[in-house]
């Protein structure tokens, strides 16, 4: 028995946010989704099974077309049940999720504005009321600022960028 469409969607949204960017100029046309498709075939395998590659590019058009693969807001009230953490945790997670944000970009302003507050054991700590050096900092509001806009994403990101770290 096949997929609902509903299921299907949801497929499509699951496969296609670990290949479609979330990026709001990335090009939508048939033609750029239809070449993406064919290089990873292999990972719609099962929505195509009973389908064909033209309705499955019709159906990312229509998510992206809603803002489902730009927005995680979108993405929840579409697909609320990928995204429901158990009913006991749901406030402390909302809580948490919050915090850690609110961490990742006052931390690096925090180290900008008023210097180390930790330093690596194998590294001497800057004399007291002296900054770290800008490349540094510039490391860390850059790692932080890819940690808050796409989490999955930075750390393939960052990856391949070459660290300043021995």
């Amino acid at each position: 028995m096949g997929m609902t469409k509903e299921q299907r969607r949801r497929k499509v949204f699951l496969v296609g946010q670990s290949i479609f960017p979330s990026d709001p100029g990335f090009v939508r046309d048939r033609s750029a989704i239809s070449k993406i498709v064919a290089q990873n075939r292999h990972r719609f395998a099962e929505v195509l099974q009973g389908s064909n590659e033209s309705s499955l590019v019709d159906t990312i058009l229509t998510l992206f077309k809603q803002g489902i693969f730009e927005s995680e807001l979108k993405a929840r009230s579409h697909f609320s049940e990928l995204f429901k953490p158990p009913q006991e945790r749901s406030l402390q997670h909302e809580m948490s999720e919050q915090e850690a944000i609110q961490s990742k970009t006052e931390a690096p302003r925090q180290l900008a504005n008023n210097g180390p507050m930790l330093a690596p054991p194998e590294k001497q700590e800057p004399a007291r009321g002296q900054s770290l050096p800008k490349d540094i900092v510039s490391e860390v509001l850059l790692k932080a600022e890819a940690d808050v806009a796409h989490p999955k994403e930075s750390a393939k990101l960052l990856q391949n960028r070459p660290s300043l770290s021995p």
